[in-house]
């Protein structure tokens, strides 16, 4: 656990505009992406699988996100690198699109990317065996993304009558169309999602993250909902935007598995099961993404000592906070200025 900078009292105001960190890109971002990015047929609950056509229908650890893949099998991989490419292609379709655009008709959907540059925001050289291997898993990826479909509740903001309603999107595809031609990714995103996502927020995210060791599958999607929330204006404005329940993140550890699992098991130690990979996933983030650290808290962002973090029960562990930084974030960056 990185302890090095427990001064976690200041508060946070809302940034100024147009600060831009350097190592991060704009990604166009709705509610569904933390939870997709969490969702891995390995470790969620398929509820139907039907039996003529072999759609599955997927449900997303949080419960409110259901995934369907047309004709599944064991074989399609809705693994963290195809997650790692949805997002490499929604940072290409933020960069073409203006955001809160509310003509559909302008919407450019279709997005194009050199392989080259995968191979490079993986963080890996550019030899023959990495790309012929990196082409192998986008084509695998591309081909999920093509038969997947997002049904989900969010609350959508209501202009009229100025409060929040539950919104259903159901059977909403995620590409329509992929290909990949003389080392050219060419992508079309669903246009209703497209247009969704350009009127929803904007996520920075660092491109560390896409370097991260894809062998362990909570630190992703774990970063994915903590950036999600420390993106949010509203939660920069409240300074909420940098701290977080334990029961909250587990539920975007795919690979922890549930209390009840555990206590039902032979291997019925807490602390080896979730705990420890709950803090080695967060330790594992620090070590990739610069400017990232994370600590136990208590409900003023106060560290906490060993001895307050010692826990051996399940419920005294969920109810643990922790505080965490991206200090290359321009949200974290442009503060400074303002506590000089």
């Amino acid at each position: 656990m990185n302890k090095k900078d427990t001064d976690n009292t200041k508060q946070f105001i809302l940034p100024p505009p147009n600060i831009e960190a350097t190592d991060y890109k704009a990604m166009y971002s709705g509610s569904m992406t933390s939870r997709l990015a969490a969702t891995l047929p390995s470790f969620s609950k398929i509820l139907d699988l039907d039996d003529i056509s072999g759609m599955a229908t997927i449900e997303d650890p949080t419960g409110q996100l259901m995934f369907s893949i047309d004709g599944y099998v064991p074989e399609d991989k809705l693994n963290i690198f195809t997650h790692k490419l949805n997002h490499i292609l929604l940072i290409k379709l933020t960069e073409q699109n203006n955001y809160g655009e509310k003509d559909k008709s302008k919407i450019n959907e279709k997005v194009r990317i050199p392989l080259a540059d995968i191979v490079e925001m993986l963080g890996l050289e550019s030899t023959p065996t990495n790309r012929k291997n990196v082409r192998r898993k986008v084509e695998q990826g591309l081909e999920t993304l093509f038969k997947s479909r997002l049904s989900w509740t969010e609350a959508v903001y209501n202009h009229k009558s100025k409060t929040t309603e539950p919104t259903d999107f159901g059977d909403m595809r995620i590409i329509t169309a992929k290909g990949i031609r003389n080392n050219i990714i060419t992508v079309a995103f669903d246009r209703e999602l497209a247009f969704k996502l350009v009127n929803d927020y904007i996520m920075q995210i660092p491109l560390d993250l896409f370097r991260i060791d894809e062998r362990n599958l909570n630190c992703y999607p774990l970063s994915i909902k903590m950036l999600q929330h420390y993106n949010m204006t509203s939660n920069v404005k409240r300074s909420t935007h940098n701290i977080l329940s334990v029961k909250t993140l587990l539920n975007f550890c795919p690979s922890i598995p549930d209390i009840e699992v555990v206590r039902n098991s032979n291997s019925r130690s807490i602390t080896n099961r979730i705990i420890d990979p709950f803090e080695k996933a967060l330790d594992q983030i620090a070590e990739t993404v610069e400017g990232f650290y994370w600590n136990y808290c208590n409900s003023n962002k106060e560290c906490l000592d060993d001895e307050q973090i010692t826990v051996s029960d399940y419920d005294t562990f969920i109810n643990l906070l922790v505080h965490f930084e991206f200090k290359t974030h321009k949200h974290y960056q442009s503060n400074l200025k303002f506590l000089e």
